[in-house]
């Protein structure tokens, strides 16, 4: 009995030191490193609107160049030397001058870009009183004539896409004519495999669009309009391309799909 007793112990041991040699296999070394910071800096969308007249080099506006350059030929600066536009001077009827309004991405994200187009009058500092010149439906036509000739004999350059819808001739969204002017804008894109203007096209930083549009044609006037002065003003916009809804750039898209792209702006930039 003594040795059998001997034998149990002597497996009961055996059994513990088992049991003792898989929790040792369970405590494993650990370790903790120290934090590893990774930092994403949010990219912001800015753009500069660059202007030239004739075969001047472009200026950027809103910026001040104390040495006001060109100035001698029309090139205009407000009080602190900010570069404002261009001052044509008297012009004849029909006559073409050059005008070329071009967005410069200065930021840090690819954008699209749409360019608001509003062209008004004024006669001796004031607004010109449409109503009173052209209060019969004749004169209001001939006032859409007058505003519809500027509009569309503005020089569109490469890769602009006019704000008028190109899925519709009956309905077109814009431009918009009104007794105080035309209100319109265009699209900066790219162009499909034919060749022709497509859909939105991303700037990317540090890029320039081509030329808005290239020449500004006076239209044809009657006497009661001699010495209108006609101002064009133009406000680029640009949204982020990168995330964008509308980020297909494969297929033409009509400028009802292209605002969505521009969603975020409040006022919205679009006429109508």
């Amino acid at each position: 009995m003594a040795t059998k007793k001997k034998t149990m112990l002597l497996v009961f041991a055996i059994a513990m030191v088992a049991v003792l040699a898989v929790v040792g296999t369970l405590m494993l070394f650990t370790a903790q490193s120290d934090k590893a910071t990774n930092t994403v800096t949010i990219g912001a969308a800015e753009i500069s609107l660059l202007e030239a007249g004739g075969d001047k080099e472009s200026l950027e506006i809103g910026t001040a160049y104390p040495n006001k350059p060109y100035e001698d030929v029309g090139y205009s600066y407000d009080n602190n030397d900010k570069f404002i536009g261009i001052d044509y001077g008297k012009r004849a009827p029909g006559e073409s001058v050059t005008k070329k309004p071009s967005v410069k991405n200065t930021g840090d994200v690819p954008v699209y870009v749409y360019v608001d187009v509003n062209i008004t009058a004024t006669k001796d500092g004031t607004p010109v009183d449409f109503d009173n010149l052209f209060s019969t439906p004749a004169g209001q036509q001939e006032l859409y004539n007058i505003f519809s000739e500027f509009y569309t004999n503005l020089g569109q350059g490469a890769n602009w896409k006019g704000y008028t819808s190109p899925d519709t001739t009956t309905n077109p969204i814009g431009p918009v004519f009104s007794k105080d002017g035309v209100h319109g804008g265009f699209f900066y894109c790219g162009t499909n495999s034919t060749g022709e203007t497509s859909n939105l096209r991303a700037l990317d930083p540090g890029d320039t669009t081509t030329d808005v549009f290239t020449t500004i044609k006076l239209p044809n006037l009657p006497n009661d309009l001699a010495g209108v002065e006609f101002s064009v003003d133009i406000i680029a916009y640009a949204v982020q391309s990168t995330g964008n809804p509308y980020n297909d750039l494969s297929s033409g898209g009509t400028t009802t799909d292209m605002m969505q792209a521009f969603s975020e702006f409040a006022p919205s930039p679009f006429p109508g």
